[in-house]
């Protein structure tokens, strides 16, 4: 009777530790899915900043293109003079 008691008594501990193990577990899962969806929310800041950058040069490469072909028609006025 009395190894049954401590029979019942292990497995009951063992049941805490699994579970103490299972709850350890789940606290890491959630520790790096926290930090999987910060490293991809900095991943696309730096992606949306880039666009920006990107569309900005385009739009300077346009502002310079109209310059050069003000200066071109400037130029060609002056040259048939």
């Amino acid at each position: 009777m009395r190894e049954k008691r401590m029979q019942e008594r292990e497995q009951w501990q063992d049941g805490r530790s699994a579970t103490a193990n299972i709850e350890k577990s789940n606290l890491v899962i959630k520790e790096l899915v926290k930090e999987k969806d910060e490293e991809k929310e900095r991943l696309n800041g730096v992606i949306a900043g880039l666009l920006a950058e990107k569309e900005k040069d385009k739009v300077d490469k346009d502002v310079m293109l109209n310059r050069m072909s003000q200066i071109e028609a400037m130029l060609t006025v002056m040259a048939q003079r």
